[in-house]
């Protein structure tokens, strides 16, 4: 067996709060998400402290609205759901393999 630290990363996405209403938008089903930022911003924060009690950590993954549509565009994907959750898996990704988590 491996000495190795075996640390699980959970990428969460991310937004801010300047940037929430535009962000919504831009979603294809933006109107699932919460209505307000602060509402947004609790249930976040519920999912952090569910991260962190099983024993993993969280990885913000900031969504910009501006830049999230053609990364979206570049890999094929609609503006949803499943592609934030692909771009926080993919941040965490990195966040692990660069050692910031």
């Amino acid at each position: 067996m491996s000495d190795e630290l075996h640390i699980e990363i959970v990428g969460i996405v991310w937004y801010r709060r300047d940037q929430y209403e535009l962000a919504k938008t831009i979603m294809v089903d933006g109107a699932n998400l919460p209505p307000t930022y602060s509402a947004w911003l609790h249930a976040a924060q519920q999912v952090v402290e569910r991260v962190k009690g099983a024993g993993k950590t969280p990885v913000r993954a900031y969504i910009d609205p501006a830049t999230f549509p053609i990364w979206c565009q570049a890999r094929g994907l609609d503006i949803n759901a499943d592609a934030r959750n692909q771009f926080a898996n993919i941040v965490a990704y990195h966040s692990r393999t660069m050692g910031n988590a």
